[in-house]
């Protein structure tokens, strides 16, 4: 199922009404946790597999919720449940009456939303949607009285409905060489920059050696953190997993997957085999350097001082390429 839908929210005191379209396809719509793809301008909103993922098609990177409970409120909240044709046809309506539209009858229906008291004011929000003869939402209207008055109408458009039979691409939500970056992380955290002294931590590779990383070092260290999940993370670990790949002597790699559990990340290395150590399932250590999102590397020099920061496969590539040994 598909369809288009265009919003209007009018500034009230304003002669101005702001504007918004989006393409949206419903996978799986008789499904109470159906999947969807929502398109507006260069980014889509993807629900699939039940994971929630934000791709920023201009920035190439796909954001995601790390806390379950987080991703629960945003779905909770988001326009598509509260104000989308599957979700409201889930409310009990009271019908008014029949009403034209272009030429057209509709259905037209009513429900409370809410009402409450503010400043001795009477506060009612309005819903009102307006069904087709083929039981298809036209129009959603969220009214606003004050005191009997209406303050403010926003609308919503529904059209162009498809009831074709969509699928929906494994890599919807995670494109391949796109980064992965966390909401959450976004705003709080910052990652560390040239000069920065780099935190000390202790922790236990794959294979179950354990690593310490301390002010003084014997040699240069490289501090790749990536995801299984990133595309930009997958081409670097493919790239140092070449069996020609080795650093020269006096560089150390170590590389962290912190958020990815130890059962997923031992599954990719089957595949892409690494030499260096590897730490999984560390989001304390990623926090501690501010990682927001993949893949950062970080070159350390033996006084445990941050003297290269990069972001992006390209980049950090290049590097690691001149840091390797001579063929």
């Amino acid at each position: 199922m598909s369809y288009h839908q265009t919003a209007y929210y009018p500034i009230p005191d304003a002669d101005i009404v702001d504007s918004s379209k989006m393409f949206v396809v419903i996978f799986n719509p008789g499904l109470l946790d159906y999947q969807f793809l929502v398109s507006r301008m260069d980014v889509d909103e993807v629900y699939q597999d039940g994971i929630f993922s934000e791709v920023r098609h201009k920035e190439k990177a796909y954001y995601r919720y790390e806390k379950s409970e987080n991703q629960k409120s945003y779905m909770e909240s988001s326009l598509l449940n509260k104000y989308g044709p599957i979700s409201l046809l889930q409310h009990e309506w009271k019908y008014l009456n029949d009403t034209a539209l272009s030429n057209r009858q509709y259905g037209h229906f009513m429900r409370i939303e809410r009402e409450w008291v503010y400043e001795e004011k009477q506060i009612v929000v309005e819903h009102h949607i307006f069904l087709s003869p083929d039981d298809l939402i036209a129009r959603f209207e969220r009214r606003n009285y004050v005191d009997g008055a209406l303050t403010q109408t926003v609308t919503y458009r529904y059209d162009e409905y498809q009831f074709d039979q969509h699928t929906l691409s494994p890599r919807a939500s995670s494109p391949e060489l796109y980064s992965m970056k966390y909401f959450e992380r976004v705003d709080k955290l910052k990652a560390l920059e040239k000069g920065t002294s780099a935190p000390h931590f202790e922790g236990r590779g794959t294979n179950g050696e354990e690593i310490v990383f301390g002010k003084e070092l014997s040699e240069q260290t490289l501090l790749l953190f990536g995801s299984i999940s990133c595309g930009y993370s997958q081409m670097v670990i493919e790239h140092i997993s070449q069996e020609q790949f080795k650093l020269k002597n006096g560089v150390a790699l170590l590389t962290f997957l912190g958020s990815d559990t130890r059962e997923r990340a031992v599954k990719y290395l089957e595949k892409f085999p690494l030499s260096n150590p590897v730490i999984v399932d560390r989001r304390d250590i990623e926090t501690s350097y501010g990682i927001a999102g993949y893949p950062i590397l970080h070159l350390i020099d033996q006084n445990g001082t941050i003297t290269e920061s990069l972001a992006g496969s390209s980049g950090i590539i290049e590097l690691l390429d001149r840091l390797a040994a001579e063929k």
